[in-house]
C-alpha cells in the first residue's frame, strides 16, 4: 500500500532530520527549508498533510499558511504550524490565516505525532462520509441515478450544461443543493482535481470528439462547448493535448 505523503518545511536543517527520521517510517515524508518552495511543491505532488516551522527564511510560515489557505486548490491540505510558546498573538494570526492546528515549540512528538493522525483519520472518515451520502433530487430536472458516485453525478451535470458558456462552480454547487465551499471542498476530496478543471477538461474532451468527426468547423466547435473566446478555447485545447486544434485529428 503507498503511503500517503507528508510535507515538513524549517529553515533549521536539525528540525527537518528529526522530525523526517520520526515520521518516515509510517509516512512519505518531504523536507524543503522554505515556504516559497513548499508552494511550489504542492502544485505538482499529492500532499496529504503539511507541517510547518512558524518561523522561516524570506517567507514566514505564517505567510506560507496565509496563501496555502487562499488557494482553492490547495485549501483542503491539513496544516500543522509550530510556533514560539507563550506567543499568544502568533497562535490567533496563524488560526486567522487558516492553520489547521498550532503547537508551542518544544514540540511533543508523541503530541505531534497524535496530531498528525487525527487530522489524517478525520480527512479519510469526511472522504468515506461523502461517498455515502445521498442527495436530494433535483428539481426541474431528470433526477440522478442514486446509485452513481458523487464524481459520476458530478460528471452529468457537467455534460448537462456543457454548452453554457456560464457554467460554474456555483452553478454545479447550487444544482447538487450544496454550498459553494462545501462543494468545492468535496469535489477536491473525492475526484482528487478541482471543479474548474473537472469543467475544463469535459468541455475540452468534447471538443476533441467533435473535432476528430470532421463535421464541424472549429469555430462551431468552441461555441457548442461553452466557450466565449475562440483564442480562449485555442489555448486551452493546446494547453491540454500539446497541440492546436487546427492540427488534432
Amino acid at each position: 500500500m503507498r503511503k500517503m505523503c507528508i510535507l515538513i518545511v524549517s529553515s533549521k536543517e536539525a528540525v527537518l532530520k528529526y522530525l523526517s527520521d520520526f515520521f518516515e517510517q509510517k509516512y512519505t515524508v518531504l523536507a524543503i527549508t522554505d515556504g516559497a518552495t513548499a508552494l511550489q511543491m504542492v502544485q505538482g505532488m499529492e500532499i496529504a498533510l503539511i507541517i510547518s516551522d512558524g518561523h522561516l527564511k524570506e517567507m514566514n510560515g505564517y505567510e506560507f499558511c496565509k496563501m496555502l489557505k487562499s488557494d482553492p486548490d490547495h485549501s483542503c491540505i491539513p496544516l500543522i504550524l509550530l510556533g514560539s510558546p507563550k506567543q499568544l498573538q502568533d497562535k490567533v494570526m496563524a488560526l486567522e490565516y487558516g492553520a489547521d492546528v498550532y503547537m508551542e515549540k518544544p514540540v511533543s512528538m508523541l503530541c505531534l505525532d497524535a496530531q498528525v493522525t487525527s487530522l489524517l483519520t478525520n480527512r479519510a472518515r469526511l472522504r468515506a462520509y461523502f461517498e455515502q451520502q445521498r442527495f436530494l433530487k433535483i428539481k426541474h430536472e431528470e433526477p440522478f441515478d442514486t446509485r452513481k458516485t458523487f464524481q459520476e453525478r458530478v460528471e452529468e451535470l457537467i455534460e448537462r450544461h456543457i454548452s453554457n458558456p456560464s457554467l460554474s462552480v456555483k452553478l454545479l454547487a447550487e444544482k447538487m443543493h450544496m454550498s459553494r465551499p462545501l462543494f468545492y471542498r468535496k469535489a477536491k476530496l473525492l475526484c482528487r482535481q478541482t471543479p474548474y478543471k473537472m469543467i475544463d477538461t469535459a468541455r475540452l474532451r468534447r471538443a476533441a470528439s467533435l473535432i476528430s468527426e470532421g463535421k464541424h468547423k472549429l469555430s462551431d466547435i468552441s461555441i457548442a462547448v461553452g466557450f466565449n473566446s475562440p483564442a480562449q478555447f485555442s489555448k486551452n485545447f493546446k494547453r491540454q493535448f500539446g497541440i492546436a486544434p487546427s492540427s488534432y485529428a
